[in-house]
């Protein structure tokens, strides 16, 4: 079964499985990460692969295809000077020709902490996703402080990468 509906203009679902997988590695961390195609027989969004939890970032960019299009998602832990561990969740569209059916799949994911598109891998490099990551978990950090402890919420949208 496949969420249809929502998004007129793409006639894209996305497949039971593919929310799932997600649910999984959001809330169980089952896995590092998941990656997605387009069935276009189907019309939906499905699951082409998922990475376990002890899967580099390495195994991650190899998991991509050199040259077609993917939807992905990334979860990424990390310490902060603090010395918390915390987890952002990034959803990567990579060499994006399917704009429409990517915000109807992008709106079925809730807990995706940044939005990358990325059309080679340097822009998927991870000091370019590491970088804006810690930057953005310390100034909230700091700001809930100066603000005695009110928290804020933030809505960064999408981080642009570019290598210029």
């Amino acid at each position: 079964m496949a969420f249809r509906g929502g998004n007129a203009s793409s006639g894209m679902g996305v497949a039971e499985e593919s929310k799932s997988k997600y649910m999984e590695l959001q809330r169980k961390k089952v896995h590092r990460y998941v990656v997605f195609n387009i069935d276009e027989k189907k019309k939906e969004v499905v699951v082409e692969k998922t990475g376990g939890p002890a899967e580099s970032y390495d195994d991650f960019l190899a998991a991509l295809p050199e040259n077609d299009c993917r939807y992905a998602v990334y979860d990424y832990d990390f310490v902060t000077s603090e010395n918390c561990q915390k987890s952002k969740i990034f959803f990567i569209a990579w060499l994006m020709l399917y704009a429409t059916s990517k915000d109807r799949f992008r709106r079925e994911l809730e807990g995706i902490h940044y939005e990358i598109q990325a059309t080679d891998p340097t822009e998927v490099d991870l000091e370019v996703i590491v970088t804006p990551t810690v930057s953005v978990c310390c100034l909230s950090i700091e700001f809930t402080a100066l603000m005695e402890f009110t928290l804020f919420s933030f809505d960064f949208g999408i981080l642009s990468v570019s290598n210029r």
